[in-house]
């Protein structure tokens, strides 16, 4: 039997706490602690996988590595000049974690996010030879946008 993918684990972990009778409620933000606690389950499940295959994870990337790839992760560009030199330049030991909060953050993240359930979803404006699916195209749009589940 094949195992779930990790990437399986993130539905689970932003599930929604419950249910209202206007349909399901936002999702509550987590705290750091639960957050972290998650990234460790994650980084366990990574580590018994590289493990069981006799993998060893790659050494840690460079800043300028480390800013592409999470830029074009999140918000689906390479980051600009400006960016580059901002990054490289600040001395905080937490700049990699304000990185990913400032880009999911961002309208990159959601056009990013909509361009990949656009394609999951298989999101067309034009459903039938009369009928629009823009409707659809924004209700999908805000929904990223406002965080709906």
């Amino acid at each position: 039997m094949r195992r779930p993918s990790i990437l399986a684990l993130f539905p689970l972990l932003l599930a929604p706490s419950g249910e209202s009778s206007e349909g399901p409620a936002a999702p509550e933000r987590p705290s750091l602690q639960e957050v972290r606690r998650w990234a460790g389950e994650l980084d366990r499940l990574v580590e018994a996988d590289l493990a069981r295959r006799g993998a060893r994870p790659g050494p840690r990337v460079d800043d300028a590595t480390f800013l592409r790839r999470t830029t074009l992760a999140i918000a689906g560009r390479i980051p600009t000049v400006a960016e580059e030199e901002a990054f490289r330049t600040d001395p905080s030991p937490t700049k990699r974690h304000e990185l990913v909060d400032r880009l999911a953050a961002g309208r990159g993240y959601e056009s990013s996010m909509f361009h990949w359930f656009a394609d999951l979803l298989r999101i067309r404006t034009k459903l039938a030879r009369y009928t629009s699916g823009e409707p659809y195209v924004h209700y999908v749009k805000d929904a990223i946008a406002t965080d709906r589940p």
